[in-house]
């Protein structure tokens, strides 16, 4: 099961926000080209070789300050692992 790092249920809230956030842009820039669920590993791997100028353009369009490291590593578990389960 997917858990989310933080130090107290007040930072895993807000890694939580950021990250459904980052998710729902993502799978709709995947839209018609791949299924983000079923293609989540591409994704993945997509992501983790995304510069930062790439996350800070998905933050944006999302509406939430450019995600950190820990919180860029967990959307790229997140992708990995919903693909695991999904299959």
């Amino acid at each position: 099961m997917f858990t989310f790092p933080g130090n107290n249920p007040f930072e895993k809230a807000g890694r939580y926000r950021k990250l459904t956030a980052l998710v729902s842009v993502i799978d709709g820039a995947c839209h018609g080209q791949l299924d983000p669920v079923a293609d989540g590993e591409r994704v993945a791997d997509m992501l983790a070789s995304w510069a930062e100028e790439c996350w800070a353009r998905a933050a944006f369009i999302a509406g939430i300050n450019p995600p950190s490291a820990v919180t860029r590593a967990c959307c790229v578990d997140f992708y990995r692992e919903r693909s695991r389960l999904a299959s």
